[in-house]
C-alpha cells in the first residue's frame, strides 16, 4: 500500500505552521471490480489538512514550541468506508504546490450508496507499540488520519458529489521529547518506555543510536498520568513520571523532561509526614562515621551509636558514608535504619560504601554488608516512581541478610543483578514483607552459593509471580523455603538443573496455595534432602512433575507433596534401590490421591516408606510390596488413615522384625477386613506398634508371635489392634520368655467382639505395663489367658481384662512375687460375669497402688482368697472390691499394720457384704479406711483383734448394726 500522506522532516521541523497528516494502513484483498448486484460509484473529492492555528505546548520543564508541516504525494491512497463496510478505495491523482491539497478520485463498488450516506475516510486502527523516535519512522508505521463526508447527490452514471471537502485530521499526537537528568544535563538514551496510567498504553521506542531528543507518536489521552521508563547509553535506568497529562490528537507537543536516574542518587528517605529518621551505626573500631543531607543541604555527620533526625511532609534525607559493612551476621551486632513516619525509599545503596564513587560501584567487598539495615521497619515504603537500586553483580557472605524482613509496607523488590553470589547472601532479604507485589523479574545467577536464596520471600503473601532462575549449578539449601508460605503465588519458575545439591529445593514452595502445575524436574540423581517438602501444603497443586531418578538419595522426596490435597495421579517412581527415609511422607494428606505408584524395590532401607499414603482417604488398593525382609520404620505408617482403602498385600515379612517396621502401618483402615499374614520369631522395639488400630472392619489377623526364649519387644504390640471391632481371630500365638515394657499394652483393647486369641501368655517376666489394658472391652472373652508370669513391674497387669463382661474363668492364683505399683490396678474392673477371684500369691509389695480397683463393679464376684500377709503400700487396695454388689464375704485381711489410705473405699457399694475380718492392729495411718465399708449390708459381722480397741463405728470403721467379734 502507499502512503498517504508523506511527511518532510525538514518542514516539521523549522515550520511554524500545523498540517494533518495521515498514514498507510493495511486494507482488505478485495477485488476493485464491482461486486454483484451493486453499482459501481465514482468518487472525486478535493481532500485538505485541517488547518489548526498554534500549537498546544505541556509545561514539563519546558516548550519546544514547533509545529508539524504535513503534505499529500500523489499516488497517495485513501480507504472509503460506509459505516463498517469497506466501500472502494481512493488516490491522489493531482496534488497542489504546497502539497497541502489534493484532489481523490476511484470506484465505490463494495456496498450501496444513497444520498444522505456519510463515508468515513480512514486507515486501520493505529498501531503505535514500537518506534524509532524519528519524524520518518512516524510518517513510515504511525501516521493515521481520517476525514468525514456526507453524499449530496449521486447521478445517473453513478457519479457523486458531497456536501464538503474532504478535511483530513490526525489520530495522533505527536510528541518531542527532549531528555535530561535531574541537573538538567541531556541524557543520550537507546530505549524509552512510555506507558500513560490507567491504560492499556504502551510505547517502547528505540532509536538507531542513543539520542536525548526522540519524536513520538501518541493515542490521544486526557488528564492521565505519563511514566517514562529509559535506558540511557551510559547503562543505567532512568525514569519520570507525572500526573493528569493530556495529548490531544492532531497536536505537536515539544517537552522536556528531566529524568530521574537512581544509580546516581545517593540512599534517599522522603517522608510522608511529622516524625523521625532513626540511624542507629554501630559501635565498632572498624566504622566510619557517616553523614547525611536534608533537602540537599548542609552534610551532618552521623556518628556511632544513634542518630535521631526530626523530618517533616516532603523532607528528603539522603545518606552518604565510606564502610564496607554495616552489620555483623555472626553477632547480631548490627546497623539499623528505622522511621517513626511513613518514608518512601530510592536512590542507590552503594552510597553508604563510597560517598564519592557509588554511581559506579557495583562489588560488595565485605561479609554483612546491609545485613539487618532496615529489618522491621514497618513504616518503610516504595517511592510512587523512584527506584532503590542494589547495583552490585558481585556479592559477599550474608550481604543482604535479612535486609528488609519484616518491612511490611514496602510494595516493590529492587532489581537484584549480582551474577556472583556467596553464601547466605540474600537469605531472608525480605522475610515477611506481606505487602510486597513486585519482584525482580529475573534473579540472573547462573551458578548458585549455599543458602543464597534462602527464606529469601518467606512469608510474601502477596507476590504473584516469582523471578526467573536461570541457574544450571546450584548449592547446598540455595532454594530452601525461598517461596515458602507465599499464599499467592501462582506460577513456578522453570527449574533447568540436572545437577542437584543437599537440600536444594527443600521447602521451596511450601505453603504456597495457590501453585496449580509443579515445574519440570529433570534431574536423574538425587541428593540428600533435595526435594524435602518441596510442594509441601500446596492444596491446590493439581499436576506434577516427573520424577525419573533411578539414583536416589537419603530423604530426597520427604514431604514433597505432602498435604496437596488436589493431586488426584502420583508420578512414576522407578528406582528399585532405597535409601533412608526416601520417600517419607512423600503424599502424606493428598486426600484425593486415588492410585499409588508402582514400588518395585525388593530390599528396603529406614524410613524408605515411612508415612507414605498416611490419610490418603481416597486411595482403595496399595501398591504390591516385594519386600522379603523389614528395615527400621519402613512401613510405620505407611498407610495410616487410609480410610477406603480395601485391598492390600495378603503377606509381608516375618523373621527377624525390625525396629518399628509396622508402626501404625495400617492404623485407622476403616474398610480392611483381613489382615497380612507373617510370623515373627524375633521383635523390635515397636515394631508392630497400633499397626491395625482402628480397623474396625478387620475381622481375622493370621499373625503369630513364635518367638520362643526371646522377648516381646517394648512396644512390640503396643495397640496392635485397638479398636478392631470387628474382630474376631486374633493371633493365636504369643510365646516369649519376657514381654519388656509396653509390649503388650492395649493389643486387643476395644476388640469386642474378640473370641480367638492365645490361651497361654507363658512369659514369665513382665516389664512395666506389659500386658496393660491388654483385653480391655473385649466383652466377648469368657476365659482368660494362662499368666505363669512370677516377676512383674508396674502396671503389668492393669485393666487387662477391665470390662470384659463375659469373662467367668480365670486362673486360681497369680503368681507375681513383688507387685509394683499399678501392676494389678483394674485387672478386672468391670468383669460382672466373674465369680470367683484368682488368689494374690504375692509376698512383698512396693510403691503404691498395686491392686487399686483390682475387681471394681465385679458385681458377680462372690468368692475371693484370703490377700496376702504382707507389708502394705500407701492405697495398695483402694477400691479394690468397690461395686461388687454380690460379695457377701470379704476376704481376710491379714496384715497387721495399715498405711495411708490402703483400704480406702475397699468395700465401698458393696451392698450384700456382711462379714469382713481384719486383724490389724495399727490402724491410725491416715484415710486408711477412709469410706471402706460404705454401703455395705445393713447388719453383719466384724471380726477383729483382740488387742485392737480404737476401731471407730460407721463407713470408716465397723458399721453402725453390725457385730463385733474378737479373732480366736
Amino acid at each position: 500500500m502507499k502512503k498517504i500522506f508523506r511527511l518532510f522532516a525538514s518542514a516539521m521541523l523549522l515550520s511554524g505552521l500545523f498540517i494533518v497528516s495521515c498514514t498507510k494502513e493495511d486494507i482488505a484483498n478485495l477485488s476493485p471490480d464491482e461486486e454483484d448486484g451493486i453499482q459501481a460509484y465514482t468518487l472525486t473529492i478535493k481532500a485538505t489538512k485541517e488547518k489548526t492555528p498554534g500549537t498546544k505546548v505541556l509545561e514539563l520543564g519546558g516548550a519546544d514550541n514547533k509545529t508539524l508541516f504535513k503534505k499529500w504525494a500523489v499516488n497517495d491512497e485513501v480507504s472509503v468506508y460506509k459505516g463498517d463496510v469497506f466501500a472502494g478505495t481512493l488516490t491522489a491523482t493531482t496534488v497542489s504546490a504546497d502539497g497541502s491539497d489534493a484532489t481523490l478520485t476511484g470506484q465505490l463498488t463494495h456496498t450501496t450508496i444513497n444520498p444522505g450516506d456519510a463515508l468515513l475516510m480512514k486507515y486501520s486502527s493505529p498501531n503505535y507499540s514500537t518506534q524509532n523516535g524519528t519524524l520518518e519512522g512516524i510518517s513510515a508505521t504511525c501516521d493515521y488520519a481520517e476525514a468525514n463526508v456526507t453524499v449530496a447527490t449521486i447521478d445517473g452514471s453513478g457519479n457523486i458529489t458531497t456536501t464538503s471537502d474532504a478535511i483530513f485530521s490526525s489520530q495522533q499526537a505527536i510528541v518531542k521529547f527532549t531528555l535530561k537528568d535531574e541537573a538538567g544535563n541531556l541524557v543520550p538514551v537507546t530505549k524509552l518506555t512510555i506507558k500513560i496510567e490507567e491504560t492499556s498504553n504502551k510505547v517502547e521506542v528505540t532509536p538507531a543510536s542513543g539520542t536525548s531528543e526522540l519524536y513520538v507518536a501518541l493515542a490521544g489521552v486526557s488528564s492521565k498520568g505519563l511514566i517514562l521508563e529509559a535506558t540511557g547509553s551510559d547503562g543505567y535506568n532512568y525514569s519520570f513520571r507525572k500526573a493528569d497529562v493530556t495529548f490531544e490528537t492532531s497536536k505537536y507537543y515539544g517537552v522536556n523532561v528531566n529524568l530521574f536516574c537512581a544509580n546516581t542518587t545517593p540512599l534517599t528517605l522522603m517522608a510522608k509526614g511529622n516524625g523521625t529518621i532513626t540511624f542507629k551505626l554501630r559501635d565498632v573500631s572498624s566504622i566510619n562515621p557517616i553523614t547525611y543531607r536534608k533537602n540537599n543541604g548542609a552534610p551532618v555527620e552521623i556518628p556511632k551509636g544513634t542518630t535521631v533526625i526530626s523530618v517533616e511532609t516532603g523532607d528528603k534525607v539522603s545518606f552518604y558514608g565510606n564502610n564496607a559493612a554495616y552489620g555483623d551476621y555472626s553477632s547480631g551486632n548490627k546497623s539499623n535504619i528505622t522511621s517513626s513516619v511513613d518514608c518512601s525509599i530510592y536512590g542507590n545503596i552503594m552510597s553508604l560504601i563510597d560517598e564519592n564513587n557509588f554511581a559506579t560501584l557495583t562489588t560488595l567487598t565485605d561479609a554483612s554488608t546491609f545485613v539487618y539495615l532496615f529489618q522491621n521497619n514497618t513504616h518503610l515504603c516504595n517511592h510512587a516512581w523512584k527506584e532503590l537500586v542494589l547495583p552490585a553483580t558481585t556479592v559477599n557472605k550474608y550481604s543482604y541478610y535479612l535486609m528488609f524482613g519484616g518491612c511490611t509496607k514496602l510494595t516493590s523488590a529492587p532489581s537484584l543483578p549480582a551474577t556472583t553470589l556467596d553464601d547466605h547472601c540474600y537469605k531472608e532479604m525480605f522475610l515477611n514483607c506481606t505487602g510486597l507485589t513486585e519482584i525482580p523479574t529475573t534473579l540472573p545467577a547462573t551458578s548458585l552459593a549455599i543458602y543464597c536464596y534462602n527464606n529469601m520471600f518467606k512469608g510474601c503473601t502477596n507476590i504473584t509471580s516469582a523471578p526467573t532462575l536461570p541457574a544450571t549449578s546450584l548449592a547446598h539449601s540455595c532454594y530452601l523455603g525461598m517461596f515458602s508460605g507465599c499464599t499467592n503465588l501462582a506460577a513456578t519458575p522453570a527449574l533447568s538443573a540436572t545437577t542437584l545439591a543437599p537440600y536444594c529445593y527443600n521447602d521451596m514452595f511450601n505453603g504456597c496455595t495457590t501453585i496449580t502445575t509443579a515445574p519440570t524436574l529433570p534431574a536423574l540423581t538425587m541428593e540428600t534432602f533435595c526435594y524435602k517438602g518441596m510442594f509441601q501444603g500446596c492444596t491446590n497443586l493439581t499436576t506434577v512433575p516427573a520424577l525419573p531418578a533411578m539414583a536416589l538419595a537419603n530423604y530426597c522426596y520427604q514431604n514433597m507433596f505432602f498435604g496437596c490435597t488436589k493431586i488426584t495421579t502420583p508420578p512414576s517412581l522407578p528406582a528399585t534401590t532405597l535409601v533412608q527415609s526416601c520417600y517419607a511422607e512423600m503424599f502424606y494428606n493428598c486426600t484425593n490421591l486415588a492410585t499409588a505408584p508402582t514400588l518395585p524395590a525388593t530390599t528396603l532401607a529406614p524410613a524408605c516408606y515411612i508415612g507414605m499414603f498416611e490419610n490418603c482417604t481416597k486411595l482403595t488398593a496399595t501398591p504390591a510390596l516385594p519386600a522379603t525382609a523389614t528395615e527400621t520404620n519402613c512401613y510405620f505408617g505407611m498407610f495410616s488413615g487410609c480410610t477406603n482403602l480395601t485391598s492390600i498385600p495378603s503377606t509381608l515379612p516375618g523373621g527377624d522384625l525390625a525396629f518399628c517396621c509396622y508402626k501404625e502401618m495400617f492404623k485407622d483402615c476403616k474398610k480392611i477386613t483381613t489382615a497380612p499374614s507373617f510370623t515373627a520369631t524375633s521383635t523390635q522395639l515397636q515394631c508392630c506398634y497400633g499397626m491395625f488400630s482402628g480397623c474396625t472392619k478387620l475381622s481375622t489377623a493370621n499373625i503369630s508371635f513364635d518367638c520362643g526364649s526371646g522377648k516381646i519387644a517394648m512396644g512390640a504390640c503396643y495397640e496392635m489392634f485397638y479398636n478392631c471391632t470387628s474382630l474376631t481371630t486374633g493371633p493365636t500365638t504369643i510365646t516369649a520368655s519376657e514381654v519388656e515394657s509396653s509390649g503388650c499394652y492395649r493389643m486387643f483393647a476395644g476388640c469386642e467382639i474378640l473370641t480367638t486369641f492365645p490361651t497361654t501368655l507363658p512369659a514369665m517376666t513382665i516389664g512395666g505395663s506389659g500386658y496393660c489394658f491388654m483385653f480391655y472391652n473385649c466383652k466377648k472373652m469368657e476365659t482368660a489367658p494362662t499368666l505363669p508370669a512370677t516377676t512383674l513391674a508396674g502396671s503389668a497387669y492393669e485393666g487387662m481384662f477391665m470390662n470384659c463382661t463375659k469373662l467367668e474363668n480365670v486362673q486360681n492364683s497369680l503368681p507375681g512375687q513383688t507387685l509394683k505399683r499399678y501392676t494389678y490396678a483394674s485387672m478386672f474392673n468391670g468383669c460382672t460375669s466373674l465369680e470367683t477371684a484368682p488368689a494374690i500369691a504375692a509376698t512383698s509389695m512396693e510403691e503404691n497402688y498395686n491392686c487399686w480397683s483390682m475387681f471394681s463393679n465385679c458385681t458377680k464376684l462372690r468368692n475371693v482368697p484370703a490377700l496376702p500377709n504382707i507389708a502394705l503400700t500407701t492405697r495398695c487396695y483402694q477400691f479394690m472390691f468397690s461395686g461388687c454388689t454380690s460379695l457377701e464375704t470379704a476376704p481376710v485381711l491379714p496384715s497387721e499394720t495399715l498405711v495411708e489410705a490402703c483400704y480406702r473405699s475397699m468395700f465401698k457399694g458393696c451392698t450384700n457384704l456382711n462379714y469382713v475380718k481384719c486383724l490389724a492392729t495399727s490402724i491410725s495411718a491416715e484415710d486408711c479406711t477412709e469410706e471402706w465399708l460404705s454401703g455395705v449390708a445393713a447388719t453383719g459381722t466384724f471380726v477383729k483383734d483382740p488387742s485392737t480397741t480404737t476401731w471407730g463405728s460407721g463407713i470408716n470403721g465397723i458399721p453402725s448394726g453390725w457385730t463385733v467379734e474378737d479373732n480366736s
